[in-house]
């Protein structure tokens, strides 16, 4: 197989155990999401949302109805400060 074949083979997919994170644990992700800046200035509305209330569905994650969703406008670089702020890291 060579190397195309490969990258358009491979899957990854996450699972979970089906527990809910507890209201804490939430409300912390959720301030830390609404606190975290990107270089281009651009403001993200986040959001916890159900799979199931929402009809919301993926292939690549597995065992959990809570999702965290994230939108800003269609802008320059709106890709670029959303990617930001996903991988952004508390730095202790």
């Amino acid at each position: 197989m060579n190397t195309l074949e490969l990258v358009k083979s491979r899957r990854s997919v996450r699972t979970f155990d089906g527990k809910a994170p507890d209201k804490e644990t939430v409300m912390d992700i959720m301030q830390y999401a609404h606190n975290v800046a990107n270089p281009y200035s651009l403001p993200i509305t986040w959001k916890v949302m159900s799979a199931k209330k929402n009809g919301l569905s993926t292939p690549i994650i597995s065992g959990t109805d809570a999702f965290i969703a994230g939108k800003l406008q269609k802008v320059p670089h709106a890709e670029e400060a959303f990617g930001y702020t996903k991988e952004r890291r508390l730095s202790h």
